[in-house]
């Protein structure tokens, strides 16, 4: 019975040292692999009223850093949508008080107005074959 309690804490003393050991310099090269695969990865889908929502949240000081940082950083299938959210991408982030917050209002207020243009047309187009 004792030799069975020896032999455990031996492999537990082996296992809390070899594990680190091994997943460490692994950690690094699955950083490498997920930067490699960026470019590869599906861009998402957004409506045009998603996008304007989020827009909205921006100017109204609603929308999350997290929400903000997922809007620029992850691409959109819409190239239109994709568009827009690169031109966000040279924006102030609305947290950030020393940008120029009342250009870049403007310039959301425009792209808010733009689709909810696009918002009505589907929905005129979607009534239209009804």
């Amino acid at each position: 019975m004792r030799a069975r309690i020896l032999v455990r804490e031996a492999l537990d003393v082996v296992k809390d040292l070899i594990l680190p050991l091994v997943a460490i310099p692994l950690i690094p090269l699955f950083i490498l692999v997920k930067l490699a695969l960026k470019p590869f990865e599906r861009p998402i889908t957004r409506t045009p009223s998603e996008v304007a929502e989020i827009l909205r949240g921006f100017l109204g000081g609603t929308t999350s850093c997290e929400l903000w940082d997922d809007f620029i950083c992850i691409p959109i299938a819409d190239p239109a949508l994709e568009a827009i959210r690169k031109h966000c991408l040279k924006l102030p982030p609305p947290w950030d008080a020393s940008g120029d917050m009342e250009g870049a209002g403007r310039i959301i207020r425009a792209y808010i107005e733009e689709l909810e243009r696009a918002v009505e047309q589907a929905h005129a187009a979607d009534e239209a074959r009804a």
